[in-house]
């Protein structure tokens, strides 16, 4: 699929072709700042990388089965930002 994206000249930003998951791992981990996907390798991402870490705070829905099952405060740590 090719897109296009248009970016601020001032930001850095890098862009990869998808490598192996081991060489994915290693380079997210590297990153300062990560937004993570809802499932255990952007957790570990952003765990390994300990920098800013946005993740989706609608997880699981609200009254769902895995709500039930699911502590927020032992999946998401206190300085990572929720967004919903």
């Amino acid at each position: 699929m090719d897109f296009a994206v248009t970016l601020p000249s001032q930001l850095n930003v890098t862009f990869l072709e998808t490598l192996s998951a081991g060489k994915d791992m290693a380079i997210l981990s590297s990153c300062q700042h990560v937004i993570m996907s809802t499932g255990s390798y952007g957790w570990w991402a952003a765990w390994l990388a300990g920098g800013t870490t946005i993740y989706y705070s609608d997880w699981p829905r609200k009254g769902s089965e895995l709500d039930g099952i699911t502590n927020h405060e032992d999946l998401f740590l206190p300085n990572w930002i929720g967004m919903t």
